[in-house]
């Protein structure tokens, strides 16, 4: 068995690494742009000449060993970061692997955040839900609304549930501190974006001042304790990633959301 077998032997296709997906990771690293752009981006030991010169296997044999290393420096920027973890934000930072191929293939980019809400809202349907754009909620506006009518005579509650859509990280922050207020209007909350949002979330932590190392948590303990969901969303596919905590809505706060609901609020099919 090779070192590549090896290294994803204990891994599923459907994980994630650096909210990559494993299957995507194992095509990436079977590709020779991608180990070349590895050995320089993690600085793996000897002459550029000789490295490029080896065989594929060996390149990641080689990759592999730095995976180790860096994972164990205690001073470095991977510390303590699982290997697969290492090898798919590495992939991310590298700028030599090129933008088109791993913003949009791997990560799958959008450029505008209207991007995400076709997506969205086939999701929420698929759920069940009616889905509505832009939708008062309190003070603040949710991106996108799902939501169920009563069933049953009445016997099962109506259904909101918000969903906030980011592709910016300069609105990340904002983003996930307003959701707070949507809690008391929607019985769960979702945050949604894509692979490349949630790794540059993640950089942009590791980069910040006074942050010695990569956090691959940073963002999933962040929606946890405040109760958020997650969605990546991947070109037409959805991936809940995290699942919400369940509100308990004042039944006046569903009547305030239902009420801005029109025609036109309606997310249909683009």
């Amino acid at each position: 068995m090779g070192s590549w077998e090896r290294f994803f032997g204990g891994m599923y296709d459907n994980e994630r690494r650096c909210y990559l997906r494993v299957s995507k990771l194992k095509e990436a690293a079977r590709m020779p742009k991608v180990l070349d752009a590895l050995l320089k981006e993690l600085k793996v030991p000897g002459k550029s000449s000789v490295l490029r010169s080896l065989s594929d296997d060996d390149k990641f044999d080689a990759i592999v060993k730095q995976l180790k290393h860096e994972s164990e420096s205690t001073t470095g920027y991977w510390h303590k970061s699982a290997h697969g973890e290492i090898l798919a934000g590495s992939i991310w930072r590298c700028n030599a692997i090129g933008n088109n191929l791993v913003l949009r293939d791997m990560f799958s980019n959008v450029r505008r955040e209207c991007d995400l809400l076709n997506p969205v809202g086939k999701w929420l349907r698929r759920q069940g839900l009616e889905a509505h754009a832009e939708i008062p909620m309190g003070r603040k506006r949710t991106d996108v609304v799902g939501y169920r009518p009563p069933r049953l005579g009445g016997l099962l509650s109506p259904t909101l549930v918000a969903v906030e859509l980011k592709n910016e990280m300069k609105e990340m922050e904002r983003a996930i501190d307003q959701m707070t207020s949507y809690a008391d209007y929607a019985h769960c909350v979702y945050l949604a974006c894509t692979p490349a949002m949630a790794a540059e979330y993640l950089e942009a932590h590791a980069d910040a001042r006074g942050v010695k190392h990569w956090d691959s948590e940073v963002l999933d303990r962040k929606l946890k304790k405040l109760g958020f969901g997650l969605l990546l969303i991947e070109g037409s596919e959805i991936s809940e990633y995290r699942k919400p905590r369940e509100n308990q809505v004042p039944k006046k706060n569903i009547d305030e959301v239902r009420s801005m609901f029109s025609p036109k609020t309606l997310v249909h099919d683009r």
